[in-house]
């Protein structure tokens, strides 16, 4: 690992490629730009569901280094998205990333979600769920299930 040399910054990417290596360990992929890209899409198409406050409470768990991937690009108004279903929020991150990649929206979101719980925590993540609407609710707590299996 490069050193910064500054030590707060060299923990925080230190603990960014621990995150994207347990999302590169539940999609099974090898390529790490792919679980990059994956991960920002997927926190930015989260972030722009959720309720604004919640969006901040969720940041202030993730490295620094995350949290600027997450907020990049940021625009809070007219958020949340009116995204209502799974199979919308899937899509909406399937095109994000490129379905010219083959890739699933949903599988990308099962991995993230399921890292989310385990790095974040039950009580934010479940905070997050409540604001979903009732199908994507689901999605929470299938993630929290399996987070829980390791």
């Amino acid at each position: 690992m490069s050193s910064t040399k500054v030590s707060s910054l060299d923990r925080s990417i230190q603990s960014s490629i621990e995150w994207l290596n347990d999302i590169k360990e539940e999609l099974k992929w090898k390529d790490d730009e792919r679980v990059y890209a994956a991960t920002k899409v997927t926190l930015q198409t989260l972030r722009d569901r959720m309720i604004v406050d919640e969006t901040f409470e969720l940041a202030a768990q993730m490295p620094l280094l995350l949290k600027g991937i997450f907020f990049d690009g940021y625009d809070p108004s007219g958020k949340p998205l009116t995204i209502r279903s799974r199979e919308e929020l899937f899509n909406e991150i399937q095109d994000r990333f490129d379905k010219a990649e083959g890739l699933s929206g949903e599988v990308i979101t099962r991995a993230v979600l399921k890292v989310l719980y385990r790095r974040v925590g039950e009580g934010e993540m479940d905070d997050i769920k409540d604001s979903m609407p009732a199908d994507i609710q689901g999605l929470f707590i299938a993630a929290k299930k399996s987070s829980k299996s390791i």
